[in-house]
């Protein structure tokens, strides 16, 4: 997803440099010329004139000891960039603010859905009394599995049974509820009032629904292979340690394993004798527990409007309460075995190859089910899953607060704990986290090609790689400007706060760029290193400050409008802040270092130029 969030992102910044810089060689000088030819102001100090030699007096002092500063800045910058990157949370996007969420509601195994609506209803009472009457806009709920011929994609709205349900909930934007708490609060509310329920709570916005990439939840473990078994043991396993990682919440199956069921063993012996086949039995119980509309087709047309009308057979769910219910349902013949029975009926008259009808009475009886079956209580998969043509079960999970990176992590090192998988089985962690991980990589991977480019055009701009080290030399403050301003605020690094970064890195090489350049023309014109880095950062203070100031103050109502923008402009403020405090302080220690010894005269890499 970097491709398209950048390349708008780039264009955009690109063509508006170009006009910057073309306004800027054009227009603006004329436009000076014609405004300010008739002012002739007598200089007066301002504020900015008692701040140059306020930036004076600490350089003076802080040039004597020089060698010990910029080793230190540049330790502990790196030191704590290391620590405050590894210890941040990471998420892939910032949340929306979004006040509306969705809860999966999952029953025992089995309930019906009359008995699962009251849950829902419960659901909805405990939502409302912890969030106000008042603050709860619209709840909108599905009990029980969709039919067949139902107008929605599964992607939309899926439940594995009538034993689940999923409920939306819109609160009041306008009552100020941080959702995530709202969810832990409702998520302990709900284990006490209902206890033997299974509640999920998944994005109910339409970001985070897409870039889950079809997973309910941020975090899906899915264990497949040959052989469902296997599958499920190996999958306990990663259960058992995912449950000691205190981060996730919500863990559990993807789907139901323990649904009741009731088993019906054939006599094969006796129902050959009898004349029924397992197939008669099977078409038989289909009205039991679904319907005959997609098994045998049936219309009736009515006489006088001409309509057709398909008729569909159903026994009602409530009159099949027991296993002795299912025994006492008799076994219809199909079409095919009567046509057989038929034929061999025929075949069986010794005396005549002539079709008598009678000779296939017996065969028209209709046995119940436990005249050749036993049925017997079990249990079996509510739902059955398949990736790639293989079995495949899955573990799901939120997490707490918002720090997928360190979860996934967590998450990764328990699928290794739990050992290795048995031959042909496969573990894969989906959700969020492989595109977190694929992002930030492309992300980091930009970034340094950024550095890399950059360092690449002062090399060929200034002709001499020292003076790029200096430029470079402030990049450690722009990223500790960032990720300290993030871990101050409670904002993760994410797509948003990484194209902060990379804003004010661009910034603040630029302002780098203006003070050595000023400085190296002090140094020209036959100051010292000491003397010229003092009098560019005096010099061009004025400018690095207007620029930063006027970013900074551009952010401002970003940073604080809490949006999913509000990390852009925090990893804003913060690494131009940085960035600007090193330009004016670090900077020219480190050109006074590097400079000191440095020939003045012609910049070239060319051997047989001077000044190398």
């Amino acid at each position: 997803i970097t491709r398209e969030l950048f390349i708008p992102l780039s264009l955009a910044v690109g063509f508006a440099m170009i006009a910057s810089t073309t306004l800027a060689s054009t227009v603006v000088p004329i436009m000076a010329v014609w405004i300010l030819k008739a002012e002739h102001k007598e200089a007066k100090r301002d504020f900015v004139d008692v701040l140059k030699d306020g930036l004076g007096k600490i350089l003076h002092f802080l040039a004597p000891i020089r060698g010990i500063v910029v080793p230190v800045y540049l330790i502990v910058a790196v030191s704590t960039v290391i620590f405050l990157y590894d210890d941040i949370g990471k998420q892939l996007f910032p949340d929306s603010g979004s006040s509306q969420f969705r809860v999966r509601i999952s029953a025992p195994t089995g309930m019906r859905v009359e008995a699962l609506e009251d849950r829902v209803l419960r659901t909805i009472e405990r939502v409302k009394h912890l969030a106000g009457p008042d603050n709860v806009e619209k709840t909108l709920g599905y009990a029980g599995q969709q039919p067949p011929m139902f107008p929605i994609s599964s992607a939309f709205l899926w439940t594995s049974g009538p034993h689940q349900a999923v409920l939306d909930v819109q609160l009041n934007e306008k009552a100020g509820i941080n959702i995530s708490k709202f969810k832990d609060t409702l998520r302990k509310d709900l284990k006490k009032t209902i206890p033997d329920t299974l509640f999920s709570f998944e994005p109910g916005d339409l970001v985070s629904q897409i870039m889950n990439l079809g997973s309910p939840t941020p975090i899906t473990v899915q264990v497949t292979g040959p052989d469902l078994v296997a599958d499920k043991v190996f999958a306990g396993k990663v259960l058992k340690e995912m449950k000691k990682i205190h981060q996730l919440r919500d863990l559990q199956w993807g789907q139901p394993l323990d649904y009741p069921s009731c088993e019906i063993k054939i006599d094969r012996e006796l129902a050959g004798q009898l004349g029924v086949t397992p197939e008669d039995i099977g078409m038989s119980l289909q009205p039991a527990y679904f319907s005959s509309r997609f098994v045998h087709l049936s219309l009736w047309r009515d006489a006088k409007s001409g309509f057709s009308y398909q008729v569909q057979v159903q026994v009602p769910q409530d009159q099949i309460r027991s296993k002795e219910d299912i025994e006492k349902f008799p076994t219809m013949k199909s079409t095919r075995t009567d046509q057989m029975a038929e034929y061999q009926d025929q075949l069986e008259d010794p005396d005549t190859n002539r079709y008598y009808p009678g000779n296939h009475t017996r065969r028209r009886q209709h046995p119940l089910i436990q005249d050749v079956a036993k049925v017997e209580y079990g249990v079996t998969n509510g739902e059955f899953d398949r990736y790639n043509m293989m079995r495949m079960v899955s573990l799901t999970a939120n997490i707490e607060g918002n720090d997928l990176g360190r979860a996934g992590e967590a998450v990764q090192e328990a699928v290794r704990k739990a050992g290795k998988p048995p031959p042909g089985v496969f573990v894969n962690v989906l959700g969020q986290v492989p595109l977190l991980e694929d992002t930030f990589f492309h992300l980091l991977t930009g970034l340094l090609l950024a550095v890399v480019i950059i360092t690449l055009m002062l090399l060929a701009y200034f002709q001499a790689s020292r003076v790029v080290l200096i430029v470079m030399s402030t990049s450690p403050a722009i990223l500790l400007g960032v990720l300290t301003m993030l871990t101050v605020t409670g904002t993760t690094l994410n797509v948003q706060s990484f194209m902060g970064a990379i804003m004010s890195t661009g910034v603040g090489i630029a302002n780098a760029i203006l003070l050595v350049v000023f400085a190296e023309q002090s140094r020209a014109k036959g100051m010292s290193a000491e003397e010229a880095a003092i009098h560019g950062a005096q010099s061009r203070m004025r400018p690095i400050l207007m620029t930063s100031i006027a970013m900074v103050a551009g952010m401002i109502p970003m940073a604080i409008s809490g949006g999913q923008s509000a990390s852009l402009g925090r990893a804003v403020i913060g690494g131009l802040s940085m960035s600007t405090l090193s330009v004016l302080t670090i900077l020219p220690l480190v050109f006074m270092i590097i400079q000191k010894s440095a020939p003045v005269g012609v910049r070239s890499l060319h051997p047989e130029d001077q000044g190398i």
